[in-house]
């Protein structure tokens, strides 16, 4: 018994051509399996272009780095082929799903579309003026290069060397199956920067608490308290920084009775301030530590209260003084970040080695 089969769509009016068929369920069956191995792996690849896009918006308007897994790909799997052997068909698909069929000699010419005579019927006709020819004897598909009117394909992406703008993504065409066109999205309101020194806020309060060394006499080590505020332009600091420091001593006081000096222990109480203007630069760190070297002038005074059996008089002392320190501190939040430093204070009385941690905040 003789198959039937549609005659090709090309060949009839479009209103009364039939939709394309197919020789076998196998055949068809391939062919769908093959196009959706493809729209999975165009899934895979815009995945990975919305992850890139996603990381290069939240670094150039959130100024953080997005590390967030990809999405999960889908398994593509291999090409699926026909078996080898002896399968003709009307139809043949390429791998970019375009039809190639034999060209048949009794198939009825297609007429011009000015013609105004009716459209015949379909016509239904018998396969056996099919002519069947093994594989090895069958024209080859023409390759890519070869067919008309379709673009080359290309998988080329554009390199972060090779972009115009950070925002550079690509733009798919509907009409092919892999070609692209790049297009770059001009950013000039938005200013690049770093991660770590970029900046929201305008001003900063940094309080410290510390440990002090004095340097000079006997003045035993004691606490620090300092605070600093002023203003940031990029990764300078201006601004005031007043500073406290608390330590004791013990001394030998001669008391002369008569002509005949007699030796007593003592002790006292130093006080020490100073309000000095601080310049601050910043430098970038690695594990998003931010380190910082200043430099302030400004004036120092102390106040020491000294102590034998009785109380006796107070010593005030002021002078110039100046200091230069070392930091670094560790953002947590927009606007808060911890501090680690060490500075020297030469104060007009007693100058010491400073070693500080506080807590900045930003407003």
């Amino acid at each position: 018994m003789s198959s039937l089969h549609a005659v090709n769509e090309e060949d009839v009016n479009t209103v009364t051509s039939f939709p394309l068929a197919y020789e076998d369920l196998e055949e068809k069956s391939v062919y769908h399996q093959n196009n959706l191995r493809k729209i999975k792996s165009d899934l895979n690849d815009y995945g990975d272009e919305v992850h890139d896009l996603r990381r290069r918006f939240d670094r150039l308007f959130y100024d953080k780095d997005t590390n967030l897994p990809k999405a999960k790909k889908f398994e593509v799997g291999q090409k699926i082929t026909l078996p080898t052997g002896d399968r003709s068909s009307r139809d043949r698909f390429d791998d970019y799903g375009t039809v190639r069929r034999p060209v048949r000699s009794d198939y009825p010419k297609p007429r011009s579309r000015n013609d105004q005579t009716p459209s015949p019927p379909v016509v239904i006709s018998p396969q056996a003026s099919v002519e069947k020819r093994p594989p090895s004897e069958r024209p080859p598909l023409p390759k890519n290069d070869d067919r008309p009117n379709q673009p080359l394909a290309s998988n080329a992406r554009p390199q972060p060397e090779d972009e115009n703008s950070p925002l550079a993504i690509i733009v798919k065409d509907s009409s092919t199956s892999d070609s692209g066109e790049t297009i770059n999205f001009p950013v000039t309101a938005v200013e690049s920067t770093k991660d770590s020194p970029s900046r929201k806020f305008d001003y900063y309060v940094l309080p410290r608490i510390g440990f002090a060394v004095p340097t000079e006499g006997d003045a035993e080590a004691g606490m620090s308290l300092a605070v600093a505020a002023g203003v940031i332009r990029g990764d300078w600091r201006y601004g005031v920084d007043f500073s406290y420091l608390s330590s004791e001593a013990s001394f030998t006081e001669n008391i002369i009775v008569g002509s005949t000096p007699f030796p007593h222990q003592g002790e006292y109480e130093h006080s020490a301030y100073s309000f000095l203007v601080n310049v601050t630069r910043e430098i970038e760190l690695p594990a998003n530590w931010i380190g910082s070297i200043g430099f302030g002038v400004g004036g120092g005074w102390s106040v020491s209260e000294k102590t034998l059996l009785v109380k006796l008089n107070s010593v005030k002392d002021s002078g110039f003084a100046w200091q230069l320190g070392l930091g670094a501190r560790r953002p947590f939040g927009d606007s808060t970040s911890i501090y680690l430093g060490y500075r020297y204070l030469g104060h007009p009385s007693v100058p010491s080695h400073n070693f500080e941690a506080g807590a900045e905040i930003d407003f």
